[in-house]
């Protein structure tokens, strides 16, 4: 559940961000629809492929995906900050 609470706040915080600029907005819309459409067909891949070698084991299956889900967001806020700072916010 949290899971997908955070996929749809991303998505929602990706478009938001690709449509703020409008000058660049079709061009960034366009990545970001590539970039769901690319994560969509893979998604499956990579699952199937991590329980094939954890030999179906939801445990360790669950504990890499959990340390993927938190290096993502620990890469979103050193983005974000890197962004801010650039920009001249703090």
């Amino acid at each position: 559940a949290f899971y997908g609470v955070y996929l749809s706040s991303c998505f929602i915080y990706m478009v938001y961000h690709a449509m703020f600029d409008i000058k660049n907005a079709v061009k960034r819309v366009a990545i970001n629809e590539t970039i769901v459409g690319v994560c969509m067909l893979t998604a499956p891949l990579i699952a199937s492929s991590l329980a094939f070698l954890t030999d179906n084991n939801f445990q360790r299956s669950y504990s890499i995906i959990l340390i993927i889900f938190i290096s993502g967001i620990l890469i979103q806020f050193k983005v974000a900050k890197s962004y801010n700072t650039k920009k001249g916010f703090h």
